[in-house]
């Protein structure tokens, strides 16, 4: 888990992600407009339960991120999640110190490196999308194929396929978003990512939450039983002096 890795050494560098968004210490910046290409297409995902997250995997469709203060065109790679066991816990990131039951990475690298593996060695080699849903009453329709499809990838290392419909229909609004400089939230926590992450949350019901809960670790209890992927979230990093940029009016100094 999170405390042993520090045998990665970058995981224990200053430019670590997630961290606490703070909205009374956020800097207002005009960052101009996020623009999308291919988001509201549908797209072919490879779906694996890597034993740490369920990861959706982009190849077969370009799908692109550009401007919003970008240096250069950003290409979805996959989509993945970060999750609690209950609904009071969950995502990576915080804001004013609050958790959330589940976060969405949308892991994009920057084309002009030509590879995820390529970009991920570069301090502005990815880019990362992210999203932080909170509990609804009522079910949130846009994620019924993929919730269902998460039943085929119970097991860790089982996949399959799955078409989504668009990815945009799943993400909120980018209009307002908060943006810093961070990493990888897994090792080796390259110091390469750009963080976006919209200000606006994707609700989802607690009933739909369970379809998460149902997979299943590599992780192992002193019984040889396999544990349930809950809590699959880094805790927050230090700051170090880095600055939070906000295009939210009304938000910061």
């Amino acid at each position: 888990g999170p405390s042993n890795w520090n045998n990665w050494s970058t995981c224990g560098g200053q430019r670590q992600s997630p961290i606490d968004i703070n909205s009374g210490l956020v800097t207002m910046a005009d960052m101009g407009q996020l623009f999308f290409t291919n988001y509201e297409n549908p797209a072919i995902c490879d779906v694996t339960n890597n034993g740490h997250t369920v990861q959706f995997d982009i190849s077969a469709n370009i799908m692109t991120m550009y401007g919003g203060g970008l240096n250069g065109v950003y290409q979805v790679a996959q989509f993945h999640f970060h999750w609690g066991a209950n609904d009071t816990i969950g995502s990576e990131h915080t804001v004013n110190g609050r958790s959330f039951p589940l976060e969405i990475h949308v892991v994009h690298y920057k084309q002009s490196y030509g590879s995820l593996a390529d970009a991920a060695t570069q301090p502005d080699g990815l880019a990362v999308l992210a999203a932080l849903f909170d509990i609804s009453v009522s079910d949130n329709p846009a994620f019924n194929g993929l919730l269902t499809t998460l039943e085929k990838v119970r097991n860790p290392k089982e996949t399959t396929q799955y078409t989504i419909a668009s990815l945009g229909s799943i993400l909120p609004s980018y209009n307002g978003y908060y943006r810093y400089l961070g990493s990888l939230t897994t090792p080796p926590c390259s110091e390469s990512v750009i963080w976006t992450i919209s200000s606006q949350s994707i609700p989802i019901s607690s009933y739909q939450m369970q379809a998460f809960r149902r997979l299943i670790s590599s992780e192992i209890d002193s019984n040889g039983q396999y544990l349930s992927l809950v809590n699959n979230f880094r805790p927050v990093q230090n700051l170090y002096g880095r600055r939070i940029l906000t295009n939210v009016v009304g938000q910061g100094k």
